[in-house]
């Protein structure tokens, strides 16, 4: 399995569009069924995104988001996770910090057969775990910083998300099915993940 890590400081007022852009960004490249894309293309922050053409996937991805921002509202460390750098992003240092994670697995469909019976399991083939440091307090001149730091870190992980589905193909599981998605996904917040982090194959870090 391989294991995909994605860092992120954002703005509490940005999270919403900006995860939004890179879950569709991942899946839009992950999905290997008949993918319509948006048309014209969406942007954030002036950053244009290639996203699915899909009212269930849209709002499921709303949901999850809606679930991630009431998290970071309700606690202020419920996850132990490393920040990345402030100062990488221009940025001074903050105390006002809250984090969160948000996961994008993908699967392959096994049947095991036994004597006089089989049964089928999903097996995780590829993971991408985005991790959300939120700053919650700032004033207007810390906010602009925020936002020009956020875009520079969205252009940064889109094209990370293209070189990396370019250049790591051989892990992808063979398509045995004439399902529509032959590989199921799942978007979660720990602790709905049962996996631990496991041996890190690959990371991608955003400083």
């Amino acid at each position: 399995m391989y294991l995909v890590t994605v860092d992120i400081v954002l703005d509490r007022s940005l999270i919403r569009d900006v995860l939004k852009a890179v879950i569709h960004t991942i899946l839009f490249h992950r999905l290997f069924n008949l993918v319509r894309p948006v048309s014209p293309p969406q942007e954030v922050l002036d950053v244009t995104f290639p996203s699915v053409q899909d009212s269930a996937l849209d709002a499921l991805i709303a949901e999850k988001l809606s679930r991630l921002t009431a998290l970071l509202d309700a606690t202020a460390a419920q996850f132990s996770i490393p920040a990345p750098s402030f100062a990488s992003l221009g940025l001074g240092s903050h105390t006002n910090v809250k984090h969160a994670q948000i996961v994008v697995s993908f699967y392959e469909k096994v049947t095991r057969k036994a004597w006089f019976s089989k049964s089928e399991e999903e097996i995780c083939w590829e993971k991408w775990t985005i991790n959300v440091s939120c700053i919650t307090e700032c004033d207007d001149v810390e906010r602009a910083r925020l936002t020009r730091a956020a875009e520079k870190q969205l252009q940064t992980i889109l094209l990370q998300v293209i070189e990396f589905v370019n250049d790591n193909k051989g892990h992808i599981p063979a398509i045995r099915t004439a399902e529509e998605n032959p590989f199921p996904y799942q978007i979660t917040l720990p602790p709905e993940t049962e996996e631990s982090w496991g041996t890190v194959l690959r990371k991608i870090l955003v400083e």
